[in-house]
């Protein structure tokens, strides 16, 4: 049956938690090892989202994957399954109850005991449950349970948590590529310099047995230099696959991070237009808002008009002066010259 992410997803979601369910599965996934990267990546998207029954399920999954894996000397597994199963079990532990604790507590007991996973990898399982296990030891008290979970949680995302599943996987391989590329330049060197050695006698082989003997021992030593090699050329042939994978991860998230750029920037744009639109004045608001105020009264430079003079001397018979304007007869004027009062304030004497 031909591999695809949907089929991984069906088959883990059919999964039962007997033993012939949990074989079927593992051994479905262990012929399809050239895809055990995608494999463990779905594994692990599917126990996150799993009850805590079918947690367990799934971590006894990947026990039986990597101890078959380990078993036929083959490392895909191992590697996959290196970076994600220490949150795996953290995630399993913290949702499960008592009996699926002690279950869990097993699984990783074995790995120690056949050194399943490295030694790293191990410490990081151990750790995750025994801070877990605090966690819940504590649960009498609910305020001092849930600071414990809180600096748990907080530990492990500041300190504890793995790196990236792409860069962890390149770590890995380039791991695995420094020790098969050593193990092969050193079978190279070695079975060079035997091979020149040897070679300079090939014409007396036929009469010295020891020549021969040494003849068929570099045969042997050339062998395994060969399947040095090779080791090395997968190991390095896998490093440049993670690499790529790397690259295509990297890719993906550039594009996103431009998305969210691109997204920030208009919604910036938007709003700054707004701000702009509440700060420019108006024709209204441009307007003066003081209120309309009469100019101040400016005081004339003439003389206020002269009022009505009131004559003292009633002996005067003659026209009343009535101000500046007053058109009176005064060429009768005779005897007595009246006495007049501007304002009631002042004498005039003409």
């Amino acid at each position: 049956m031909a591999y695809s992410a949907d089929l991984v997803t069906s088959k883990l979601a059919a999964l039962n938690d007997s033993q012939e369910g949990i074989t079927s599965v593992s051994q479905w996934i262990l012929f399809h090892r050239r895809n055990a990267a995608q494999s463990v990546e779905i594994w692990f998207d599917s126990l996150l989202k799993a009850s805590s029954s079918r947690k367990l399920s799934l971590i006894y999954v990947a026990n039986d994957v990597v101890q078959q894996s380990r078993a036929k000397k083959r490392t895909e597994f191992v590697e996959a399954f290196s970076p994600v199963i220490v949150r795996a079990i953290e995630n399993a532990y913290r949702h499960g109850n008592t009996d699926v604790h002690s279950r869990l507590r097993r699984v990783i007991q074995v790995w120690r005991q056949r050194q399943v996973f490295p030694e790293s990898v191990i410490a990081a399982v151990e750790a995750k449950t025994q801070v877990q296990a605090s966690g819940s030891s504590g649960s009498s008290n609910p305020t001092k349970a849930t600071l414990l979970n809180k600096r748990a949680e907080s530990s492990s995302n500041s300190v504890a948590q793995p790196a990236p599943q792409g860069l962890e996987e390149l770590v890995s391989a380039q791991k695995t590529l420094l020790g098969a590329f050593t193990a092969s330049a050193t079978a190279y060197e070695a079975v060079t310099g035997a091979y020149d050695e040897v070679t300079k006698f090939q014409n007396n082989i036929n009469n010295d047995p020891t020549q021969a003997l040494r003849l068929f021992q570099l045969k042997e030593a050339l062998s395994q230099a060969s399947t040095s090699i090779d080791q090395a050329v997968s190991a390095r042939k896998h490093v440049i696959t993670r690499i790529e994978r790397l690259l295509q991860l990297n890719k993906a998230a550039l594009q996103k991070d431009e998305e969210r750029r691109k997204e920030l920037e208009d919604k910036f744009s938007r709003v700054d237009d707004i701000v702009m639109s509440i700060n420019a004045p108006t024709e209204q608001s441009a307007r003066s808002t003081t209120p309309d105020v009469p100019p101040p009264a400016v005081e004339e430079l003439t003389p206020p008009p002269v009022r009505e003079y009131e004559v003292l001397d009633s002996a005067y018979a003659g026209a009343v002066l009535s101000g500046p304007d007053s058109t009176g007869d005064l060429d009768g004027m005779t005897g007595h010259v009246p006495t007049l009062v501007v304002d009631d304030l002042e004498e005039y004497v003409p």
